[in-house]
């Protein structure tokens, strides 16, 4: 500890993550942080909490809680579940008020697919929804954001947004760093912080509620200079320092007189890059994409490596369109990738089943680490697997199975010899021709 304390680098030591769910002794971890003070006092200690009750048992242990109350990001729902998001703030800032010691409360991001962990009907979070938590607990009295961020290059929300964000916050760092001005609003549907930067204002605003609403805002210094609405590409002029606002979900606006957009983007423009590149994942033709988990396709494996709740858990990613070949099985991009789970013991398969009887006529495999050798692909036809391809000695990046036209609702790559202990594929692509 001594010799990593003087390291300019250092921010802070980071003791535990979500102590209360693995069973961890809070006063084992509050004399832990006894310890780290009485070595160096100079560096705060950083705990990260997901529960309630952790956050009231751990409270001793660290000065920072990096506070993730996740919502679960239902597919087809905009911000569902923020509400919860709200509780644990009002909580956090409910215990704060009482404590000798209060935390600095440090949002932890959601960079991760419940989904890949056993969850059903999840997906990733929008950039537009980590973006919204990240603003909504700084409003709520939040000191700090940490970036928590898996799978970045299946999830462009996550490579092109958590940069956005980064970018964002830095930018905005004075008026962030900024003392809060009279007139905040912490209680309530709507939760406001006013700053000023030299002559400018800034009222970060956030609604605390799904249901929709309007809120007249009345703040005289402002008088009638024109508001930037910070991203989103629109403006609002007050008059005698009064104007109204529509909040929808727990929308977050932030307004302000100073007209630098700091040369970031809007909200919308951001969304624009991902939406385009999560559709340049479709390749043309291609029978066996699916955006998201269960979108239209089910499947099936002799054994999965990342098993987690259900059989099925991350076997989609063969699905998904992306294609890391051998940085698949890179730190980072784990469950992204079919991996068997019975370590030299063939064969292994993956089946892949259509919501409706399908013509296909290729069938391309794309291997991680040429762990294919021999395998066969076969479709099922007259309740039975009928092969209608082999590949025997596998080279390549991908391996391309051509056969006839044959109409069928499932296919399975069926391995009998593979290079190495396991069985590993990125991506099947199913056409027609």
């Amino acid at each position: 500890m001594k010799e990593k304390s003087i390291n300019p680098e250092l921010f802070a030591w980071y003791l535990a993550d979500e102590p209360e769910v693995v069973g961890m002794s809070a006063s084992g971890l509050s004399g832990a942080a006894e310890i780290i003070r009485d070595e160096d006092p100079y560096h705060p200690i950083i705990l990260s909490n997901d529960t309630v009750s952790g956050l009231k048992d751990f409270g001793s242990a660290a000065e920072i809680n990096g506070l993730h109350p996740y919502p679960n990001p239902a597919k087809g729902k905009q911000r569902p579940g923020f509400g919860r998001i709200v509780v644990f703030m009002d909580e956090a800032a409910m215990l704060n008020a009482g404590n000798r010691r209060p935390q600095s409360i440090f949002y932890l991001q959601q960079g991760f697919n419940y989904g890949d962990f056993g969850s059903l009907s999840s997906r990733i979070p929008t950039f537009d929804e980590i973006r919204t938590q990240f603003w909504m607990t700084t409003i709520m009295g939040g000191r700090g954001i940490m970036f928590y961020n898996r799978t970045t290059e299946h999830y462009p929300e996550l490579a092109i947004g958590t940069p956005e964000i980064g970018r964002e916050f830095a930018a905005l760092q004075d008026m962030l760093t900024a003392d809060d001005q009279p007139g905040g609003l912490t209680k309530g549907k709507l939760r406001t912080v006013i700053k000023k930067v030299g002559t400018n204002l800034w009222i970060l605003a956030v609604s605390t509620q799904e249901a929709p609403f309007d809120y007249e805002f009345n703040i005289p210094e402002l008088g009638g200079r024109k508001l930037q609405v910070w991203r989103e590409g629109r403006s609002i002029t007050p008059v005698n320092g009064r104007f109204s606002d529509r909040f929808d979900n727990f929308d977050v606006h932030i307004y302000t007189t100073d007209p630098d957009t700091h040369g970031l983007r809007t909200i919308a423009e951001v969304e624009q890059e991902i939406a385009a590149r999560n559709t340049a994942r479709r390749k043309p033709g291609n029978l066996a994409f699916q955006m998201f988990e269960h979108d239209r396709m089910t499947l099936r494996a002799s054994s999965n490596h990342w098993l987690q709740g259900r059989a099925d858990n991350t076997l989609w990613h063969v699905t998904d369109g992306v294609n890391l070949g051998d940085k698949s099985d890179a730190y980072g991009n784990q469950r992204t990738f079919f991996h068997d789970a019975t370590p030299n013991l063939l064969p292994d398969w993956i089946e892949l089943e259509f919501p409706e009887p399908v013509t296909v006529g290729r069938v391309v495999v794309y291997p991680v680490k040429h762990s294919l050798k021999d395998y066969e692909v076969q479709i099922w036809q007259n309740n039975d697997w009928k092969t209608v391809g082999r590949v025997k000695d596998a080279q390549g990046d991908f391996q391309e199975v051509k056969f006839g036209s044959e109409i069928t609702a499932k296919i399975r790559v069926f391995i009998t010899a593979n290079r190495g202990t396991y069985t590993k594929i990125a991506e099947i692509e199913v056409y027609e021709q």
